[in-house]
């Protein structure tokens, strides 16, 4: 296995060139896209992108002529490889924007690229996929149907179909020159990554830790694939058809065979958490990323069991993923899990296994548009409740699905807690009419007895 060194932040994209000479590769919240010369083992140059808060996804053409990176929200900027210019970024409608979930794909013949799509108008029609043709850089179409978010795009291998993946739990799979919908999959879990079998006749889909195969073109579910303890970053076939490749925030390579998906390899690469993983254009190995390394493994390597190297006492521990300064942290009731929470989200570790061998768990962003004040674990770690300047959410600690909503206005602070019975107590305090309120609420998040918000004086300092 080799590495590549120079990242001081998490692997979030890569890409490879057909002819696997060039790796393309981009960190968490950089506008940098790094070229690495594989051969050399070293970067020959480095492209600035047009995007706010970094590059977030990469593809290349099948031809090598195109690059594009996407960004959440701010678009997708492409690049001719051959003449070595700046990224120009794809315009769009003053009211159609690229979805809060950045993804991009390329079709086999190079000349038209995909990617998530919303607008403000009709809710049920909101979400979906638009087609751009990247030789004269204008949209050819936009593909609607999901009710939420576009997280993942791919493209079957011999090009007819699109498949998507959304947070309404549907993967949809559509015959993009017309726009018709042609199946539709539907998981208990978010999907956030898509990959065809090069033969075509089944689509692997990565939901939270597991990931659920599906024959195609009817859609049965073939197999459930678990075994990662961490979220699935990256999922790919080999292009010879042999292996599907997973990687995920537990630190793990998962090497399985395509046809019967038998675990055939499973390496912890002692890199943190994964990020993203491609292969190599001759299927012999994997490039994978990780918290500041880029692993070159050949197939050979993976083959087989290997785990962490583990870590000296007293070895420091960086536990790096947030974008913004980081507003708490709080441990779970056991002290096996560590939830830190920021503007851009809530990671959580797994220190079940000491915190010299800490590792990604859980990373989701709540709902809400504001700094959250508190948060606090249920007693048996199954729940997180957070307090924003609009309410109080009670989450899956889990996926981050939002279970219980309570609103409570926008003028009181509110302090949160549950009790050792499992039930959240919550206390709103108004420091302008020094009045604040108790309220204590049950599993389901509902008032424990009428009454609860009524305003009584109650003394603080």
């Amino acid at each position: 296995m080799h590495l590549l060194a120079g990242y001081h932040k998490p692997i979030v994209a890569l890409a490879l060139s057909p002819d696997g000479a060039r790796l393309y590769s981009a960190a968490r919240g950089q506008q940098m896209i790094w070229v690495w010369g594989l051969a050399r083992r070293e970067v020959e140059r480095k492209l600035r992108g047009q995007h706010r808060k970094g590059v977030q996804a990469l593809a290349c053409s099948a031809n090598g002529e195109w690059l594009l990176s996407a960004e959440e929200n701010f678009g997708v900027a492409a690049w001719r490889l051959g003449d070595g210019g700046e990224g120009r970024l794809l315009p769009r409608d003053q009211s159609d924007w690229t979805s809060a979930s950045p993804a991009v794909a390329i079709h086999p013949d190079s000349c038209l690229a995909a990617f998530p799509f919303w607008s403000f108008g009709d809710e049920e029609a909101r979400h979906g996929i638009q087609l751009w043709g990247l030789p004269e850089g204008k949209r050819r179409k936009v593909i609607r149907g999901h009710v939420r978010a576009v997280t993942s795009v791919a493209f079957s291998p011999a090009g007819g179909l699109l498949a998507s993946g959304s947070s309404d739990r549907t993967v949809k799979l559509w015959h993009h020159a017309s726009g018709e919908e042609a199946l539709s999959l539907t998981l208990k879990v978010v999907p956030s990554h898509l990959a065809f079998r090069p033969d075509g006749k089944a689509l692997a889909v990565a939901g939270h830790k597991s990931v659920f195969v599906w024959g195609l073109p009817r859609g049965g579910l073939l197999h459930v694939l678990t075994g990662h303890g961490g979220v699935v970053a990256g999922l790919a076939y080999s292009p010879d058809g042999k292996y599907l490749a997973s990687s995920a925030a537990d630190g793990v390579v998962f090497l399985r065979d395509a046809q019967t998906h038998e675990v055939l390899g499973q390496r912890h690469l002692g890199l943190g958490g994964l990020g993203p993983l491609v292969w190599q254009p001759d299927s012999s190995g994997l490039v994978v990323g990780g918290e500041k390394l880029i692993a070159l493994c050949e197939v050979g390597e993976l083959l087989g069991t290997a785990q962490a190297r583990k870590k000296e006492k007293g070895e420091p521990l960086s536990l790096a993923g947030h974008e913004s300064r980081a507003l708490g942290l709080a441990y779970s009731p056991d002290g096996q899990a560590l939830c830190r929470w920021a503007r851009d989200g809530v990671r959580i570790w797994d220190f079940s296994q000491g915190a010299g061998q800490a590792c990604a768990k859980a990373a989701f962003v709540l709902k809400g548009h504001s700094a959250y004040e508190a948060l606090t674990w249920s007693p048996d770690g199954r729940r997180l409740a957070a307090s924003f300047r609009r309410g109080v959410h009670v989450y899956d600690a889990e996926t981050g699905e939002v279970l219980h909503e309570i609103e409570a206005g926008t003028g009181p602070r509110r302090y949160l807690a549950f009790t050792p019975a499992g039930r959240l107590f919550l206390a709103l305090i108004d420091r302008t009419s020094a009045r604040a309120s108790l309220q204590l609420r049950d599993a389901e998040g509902r008032p424990s007895s009428p009454g609860a918000w009524r305003w009584t004086p109650f003394p603080f300092a």
